[in-house]
């Protein structure tokens, strides 16, 4: 499954077809901090296109990491 399936307003069931995990995990998913997740009453619903932003702010965050984790590890040393 990838995004072009998906439609442009999704819902936790999208999501977790789409990534490939359980229902727990796509709801404990919809909870985090700056996820783009709209909570109406008890319905989540997920816009694509944010998603697909966020997942790149995930990307380019996870990539620096390492970087600056070497950085705090060199500044600690001196």
């Amino acid at each position: 499954m990838n995004f072009d399936d998906m439609p442009d307003i999704m819902s936790v069931e999208d999501l977790k077809k789409l990534f490939g995990i359980g229902i727990n995990k796509a709801y404990e998913i919809t909870r985090y901090k700056g996820f783009p997740a709209i909570h109406i009453g008890r319905k989540i619903i997920i816009p694509k296109q944010q998603l697909i932003q966020w997942l790149e702010n995930q990307t380019i965050m996870q990539l620096n990491e390492p970087e600056n984790e070497l950085e705090k590890r060199r500044k600690a040393s001196i």
